[in-house]
């Protein structure tokens, strides 16, 4: 499976994170658009949150988490 659940939004989803609804989220091949201002967020509430950029096209990988599960996030990715 590509995509476990699809929230409509990637910022919901890192809101999600943020308030602990959601443990982690993990996205690959998403514009810097759709998750900065949800990044802002989950580092304004503790968590973390890491990107890169996967192809010259604007294109991101991210992982944030609480902070809860950090220690285990690369075994998952």
């Amino acid at each position: 499976a590509r995509k476990i659940r699809i929230m409509g939004a990637a910022a919901l989803a890192l809101t999600y994170v943020a308030s602990g609804r959601f443990d982690a989220y993990v996205e690959r091949d998403i514009r810097l658009w759709d998750i900065a201002a949800g990044g802002l967020i989950v580092e304004c509430a503790g968590g973390e949150f890491w990107h890169e950029p996967t192809a010259p096209n604007h294109t991101y990988r991210m992982i944030a988490t609480n902070g809860l599960i950090t220690d285990q996030l690369p075994k998952l990715a």
